[in-house]
């Protein structure tokens, strides 16, 4: 059965709300989520990932090459190894 324009309606407002929530809680908590489609190389980091590495949203380019600069040098290995 096809969504009514109301349901889908209803539906957009759930999604636009309960991403505002994870928002506010990660600017809150000074944490951000990421995640990595290794088949693709498509990285995905939400808006707290740039400012947690010392940069702006807008000039950080979401790539795991990126990401891998961004880590401090002494983690650098432990991270590429645990990957």
């Amino acid at each position: 059965k096809q969504k009514s324009a109301y349901e889908v309606k209803l539906a957009e407002n759930a999604l636009k709300t309960s991403e505002d929530r994870l928002s506010r809680s990660q600017s809150f908590a000074n944490i951000g989520t990421w995640d990595w489609n290794i088949q693709t190389g498509e990285v995905y980091w939400s808006d707290r990932i740039a400012p947690l590495f010392g940069g702006e949203r807008q000039e950080m380019e979401s790539t795991f090459d990126n990401f891998v600069d961004y880590l401090h040098p002494d983690d650098r290995q432990t991270v590429l190894d645990a990957i």
